[in-house]
């Protein structure tokens, strides 16, 4: 549905009336989105991946996150910047530094 004025500017008026009307078709689609069983499809998706990655093993795992990174990259095209990627090495380097005090003998 669409309200407001700044999400088309330039389209006619009289098409942007979908919102107005309650209990079609359409909102009775909403609601089947909103109600599906959201853990099952992530359960889904996560056997999905799971099978790519071990049928296609490291390059294919490497392989998708580089296809991850070009997409998010032709959204933001000015991502990552110097900002995020200093933030993220610091965010890698607490984690080893926790890693590596877990780690000891006797620990699991």
């Amino acid at each position: 549905m669409l309200y407001g004025t700044r999400f088309l500017p330039d389209y006619p008026e009289e098409l942007l009336t979908l919102g107005r009307f309650r209990g079609t078709k359409i909102t009775g689609d909403i609601r089947a989105f909103v109600d599906r069983n959201w853990a099952a499809v992530r359960e889904a998706k996560d056997a999905y991946w799971a099978g790519v990655v071990r049928s296609g093993g490291v390059l294919e795992a490497l392989r998708i996150a580089d296809q991850l990174r070009l997409q998010a990259q032709r959204i933001h095209p000015g991502w990552p910047t110097v900002e995020d990627r200093a933030a993220d090495l610091a965010a890698h380097e607490r984690l080893s530094d926790l890693l590596l005090r877990g780690s000891g003998p006797g620990r699991r």
